[in-house]
């Protein structure tokens, strides 16, 4: 693999004469996360670096540029490199120094996080076993949230029914962080029946590990002594506007490049885009005041009690009843009037809210 990549990236050595600018940066962003797996594998840690820092760089963003909402369809599009990024980690945490990868990690943590509120491809599904795990080595959010987000992950993905790898591997992480052996044995089963190494032999180095005591049943119980910072909205709504700048600015430089160049940018300035709006509803939704539903129907039972009484003294020619019952109704729904003051009710914000993301979808 390592040859072809070298003949690959030195195509304008074999064709000089060549007026095209070969290889374009769009094929050599495949080649270098297809290559560099293999490189982790072999060991060849000097090269790895050399790769893993051209990776982050290659992104005008940097780190934060190298997941892409694109091919979503595909999980080792993107999980080669991720998982290239783990084993350097875990190499230089040992045998140097491991800040640029705990960034990096923490960049595609929060990169898959982002596309998957509005992808329902593997950013979704089989990627947050990357969330998951990147967690559990940096230790810097508590278990049991990764945990849960894992299993309602797998639960979506067996809801699509469209991305079976994905399924495969969040069944395959969930048994890992459980210590389920007999569920994890399974997988590897599947996998090897379809002949799929790619996850067929790390799943098998884990299931050995879990049989061996090596690995342990995770700890959902562990919280970290220092959370990492949560930004407020503001923040967040800020930061977004910022990266999408950014994202315009690559989109104006990819034209220049390969159709795949183009691609990735425009639609990575997209993701950006659709977070940025789905951020100022969410922030427009928090402002709107809401009421509690359990007061108002009580409002409402009152009102129609007073109606009724006011009715029957109407029936039975009881002047003053009727009038006492009058006045208490307008008083109640004066009272209920000042309660709603415009906001939305519980209940029918749901019903809304599912209402505009239905709509959301199906446009």
């Amino acid at each position: 693999m390592r040859e072809y990549y070298n003949k690959f990236i030195n195509m304008k050595q074999v064709f000089p004469d060549t007026k095209g600018d070969f290889p374009y940066s769009g094929w050599v962003y495949q080649a270098r996360r297809i290559v560099l797996v293999g490189v982790c594998l072999d060991k060849d840690w000097e090269l790895a670096l050399t790769l893993c820092e051209e990776a982050y760089t290659a992104s005008t963003r940097g780190m934060a540029g190298l997941m892409a909402p694109v091919r979503t369809h595909l999980e080792a599009f993107h999980s080669n490199l991720i998982e290239a990024v783990i084993m350097v980690y875990n190499y230089t945490i040992v045998n140097g120094n491991a800040d640029r990868h705990r960034i990096a990690m923490k960049e595609i943590r929060k990169s898959i996080e982002l596309y998957a509120k509005f992808s329902p491809g593997v950013f979704r599904c089989g990627l947050q076993v990357y969330v998951a795990r990147i967690t559990l080595l940096l230790k810097d959010r508590p278990f049991y949230e990764a945990f849960a987000s894992l299993e309602k992950a797998l639960a979506y993905s067996l809801e699509v029914e469209v991305l079976p790898n994905s399924t495969m591997i969040l069944q395959a992480e969930i048994a890992r962080w459980k210590g389920d052996i007999d569920a994890l044995s399974k997988i590897v089963k599947k996998y090897e029946i379809m002949g799929y190494q790619y996850q067929a032999k790390p799943q098998k180095e884990t299931l050995q590990r879990l049989k061996s005591g090596e690995l342990k049943a995770v700890d959902l119980s562990f919280i970290p002594e220092v959370v990492e910072p949560i930004l407020s909205d503001d923040e967040q709504l800020a930061k977004l506007k910022e990266d999408l700048n950014v994202a315009k600015k690559e989109v104006k430089d990819a034209m220049r490049g390969s159709d795949d160049e183009l691609t990735i940018a425009r639609a990575n300035a997209k993701a950006l885009k659709v977070a940025i709006k789905e951020l100022e509803k969410a922030i427009v939704e928090k402002s709107k005041p809401t009421i509690d539903q359990a007061k108002v129907d009580e409002l409402e039972a009152k009102i129609a009690d007073a109606q009724a009484r006011q009715e029957q003294a109407f029936d039975d020619d009881d002047d003053e009843a009727e009038e006492a019952a009058i006045v208490e109704a307008k008083s109640l729904q004066a009272e209920l009037e000042a309660l709603l003051g415009g906001a939305t009710s519980i209940p029918k914000k749901k019903l809304q809210d599912a209402k505009d993301k239905d709509a959301e979808i199906n446009n």
